[in-house]
């Protein structure tokens, strides 16, 4: 099992995505920072979503 929280990311809260993979992980993290930190997500660019996609990554952890 994978594991990224959060605060892991920069964020204030105590949300942890977990999953199989690093894909389902980065998929919840996506989806709970889409709901609960859409200021994050505006004005990112392509290059900006493939730098948090590799900083994800480096931060998953193994449960």
């Amino acid at each position: 099992m994978k594991i990224l929280s959060c605060k892991d990311m920069g964020g204030s809260d105590d949300f942890v995505a977990k999953g199989a993979t690093e894909d389902e992980v980065m998929e919840r993290m996506k989806m709970h920072v889409k709901e609960m930190h859409p200021e994050m997500m505006e004005g990112k660019s392509d290059e900006d979503m493939t730098k948090m996609k590799e900083m994800m990554k480096e931060k998953m952890k193994d449960e």
